[in-house]
């Protein structure tokens, strides 16, 4: 890693740097935190630029500095120096979709960045202009979730990750595909590349529960896939430990996996700890430890030492999901301001309560002081100098009572009520023929061709043939994760004989799938029904009555122009 050192920091007065051991984490909530490994401790406020969830991360060099590029939903490819923690350069645009996975390297002297996107795609961007290398690699059929960057024969290749099952190789020199890695049985998540008794691996993780690992040289499988996990493998990372290679796993089971790649076997116990999925792993030797972070689910960073055998202080927190982690070595002169910067935010905290303390102080109201005149009912013969008017009265309940709804608001209301009306009966009515199909619906035999991600849900793309002989594909409306279908599988499916597109798969769980979206519409629509409707009726009891409305016109206005006190009492006398 780079030797890094701050420019506010003289050369005779700068002390020698010495290597700091980071973590780097990217979560769901829009940002990536620079840690410091030993105390756990923030570098810098929050990396924020990406407009949705950081999904990828890989840290580098460039040029002297530390850098790590980060991948997102909002499409965009960005570049973080680590020692100032401030962007660099402008986003990388150009995926179609949102980026799953980025890696760092270089080419010909000149520093990349690759990134795999849901697009399908992967891109080589060169990072001084920002501009694309060639034209995107193509071939994967799926999202491209996984990238790693190395050599192979002295060229500089790259190892995609895609659920369409094969990893590809390629050739970053010329942008060509070398070959591909086939033998999962599931979306492959997860990718590393390392050695193995001096031949270049790559170590690849898939929703088939297996980690597998692959000679590069002759794009075999080499032995056979470490099995061990329950569910997915999301995550790998390859490393040495005891100066033996290992590969570390994480997974949908909330575990972490150690691997002896020599022996093909597990390396002691899981590492447990993480409440939820296991979605980023990251490996290092820092010192002479090997040290394995892990981001999860829940939230959490969590740092193991596996020299020890034992976890490394506490979890580190994000707000979301974290999706991807990176280790890297620091070299840095002086301490970063943590302690100030949370200083400055306690500060700025403090003064916030204590100014929303004084507001609300101000704002809340004094016994005995009120907007309106003392209540009718304090009021008494015995001491009141003059009986007070009926009109009087009238106009004091009607400017006791609530203020009337604009009319707008109230036809508005009134429409939005009409329209959840007509929003049940559509719910009902698809309930009602999902339970009870139409008679001119028919069954038919299809297929399942593609699994659509749409937030993280899979949902089946599925082919079939009418009788009429049109071939008609569509996507269910019912999606799962992990994904209930795989492509390829026969499926049953129902559809209407006159509008054909209009179809649905026919399995029982996904009859009963189909019905509870249908009747999540109808519940919406029956609650903001009710929910108007008690607004209604409470405006229509607030409304005050026609001859209430005159009543207290009167005794705003008299005709004579006195008081409406003196006009509505016969009996007063006027000053």
């Amino acid at each position: 890693m780079a030797h890094l050192e701050p420019e506010d920091v003289s050369p005779q007065d700068r002390p020698a740097p010495a290597a700091r051991p980071i973590i780097v984490s990217g979560s769901a909530d829009a940002a990536v935190r620079v840690w410091d490994l030993e105390s756990g401790r923030l570098l810098h406020p929050p990396l924020k630029g990406h407009h949705g969830k950081v999904t990828a991360l890989a840290v580098g060099d460039l040029r002297g500095r530390a850098i790590v590029a980060s991948g997102g939903d909002d499409r965009a490819v960005r570049m973080w120096d680590l020692a100032s923690g401030q962007p660099l350069g402008v986003p990388l645009l150009g995926h179609r979709r949102k980026v799953r996975a980025v890696a760092v390297g270089e080419v010909h002297g000149r520093p990349i960045v690759v990134s795999g996107s849901n697009d399908n795609t992967v891109r080589v961007w060169e990072f001084d202009s920002g501009r694309q290398l060639y034209e995107p690699l193509v071939g994967h059929r799926g999202n491209v979730t996984a990238i790693a960057v190395g050599e192979l024969r002295g060229r500089v290749i790259a190892v995609s990750a895609s659920e369409d099952f094969p990893l590809r190789v390629w050739d970053l020199e010329i942008g060509e595909l070398l070959g591909t890695l086939e033998g999962h049985k599931g979306f492959v998540q997860a990718v590393a590349l390392g050695e193995l008794g001096g031949r270049p691996i790559a170590v690849s993780g898939a929703a088939d529960k297996t980690v597998r690992v692959w000679d590069l040289d002759n794009g075999g499988p080499l032995g056979s896939p470490l099995t061990g996990h329950r569910r997915w493998v999301r995550a790998v990372a390859v490393g040495t430990l005891a100066g033996r290679p290992i590969a570390v796993s994480g997974g949908d089971d909330k575990t972490v996996r150690v691997w002896d790649l020599e022996r093909a076997a597990p390396l002691g116990e899981p590492l447990v700890g993480h409440e939820a999925w296991v979605n980023a792993v990251a490996l290092a030797t820092v010192g002479d430890r090997t040290i394995v972070v892990s981001g999860g689910d829940d939230n959490l960073v969590r740092r193991w030492d596996l020299s020890a055998g034992e976890r490394l202080g506490w979890p580190l927190r994000h707000d979301r999901a974290v999706n991807a982690v990176a280790l890297a070595d620091l070299r840095w002169a002086a301490l970063p301001a943590s302690d100030d910067t949370r200083r400055d935010a306690d500060a700025s905290s403090a003064g916030s309560v204590a100014t929303n303390r004084q507001r609300d102080e101000e704002t809340v109201p004094r016994p005995g002081v009120a907007g309106l005149p003392t209540a009718p009912e304090s009021v008494t013969a015995s001491d009141s100098p003059s009986p007070v008017p009926a009109a009087r009265w009238e106009a004091l309940d009607e400017a006791s009572r609530p203020t009337a709804a604009p009319r707008w608001l109230v036809l508005a209301l009134i429409g939005m009520v009409l329209l959840d009306l007509v929003l049940a009966v559509v719910a009902v009515r698809n309930v009602v023929d999902i339970v009870h199909p139409p008679p001119s619906s028919r069954r038919a035999d299809g297929v399942v061709i593609d699994l659509k991600m749409d937030d993280e849900v899979y949902h089946p793309v599925v082919r079939f043939v009418t009788v009429r002989e049109q071939v008609i594909v569509f996507t269910s409306d019912v999606g799962t994760s992990p994904p209930a279908h795989r492509i390829g599988e026969s499926v049953k499916v129902r559809y209407d004989l006159d509008n054909p597109r209009h179809a649905r798969l026919d399995s029982g769980s996904d009859r009963f799938w189909s019905g509870v979206l249908g009747g999540v519409p109808l519940m919406i629509a029956l609650v903001f029904t009710l929910v108007g409707g008690l607004w209604l009726r409470g405006v229509a009891r607030n409304r005050p009555s026609g001859a209430r409305r005159r009543a207290a016109r009167r005794g705003r206005r008299a005709p004579d122009g006195t008081s409406g006190q003196a006009a509505d009492d016969p009996g007063s006398t006027a000053p």
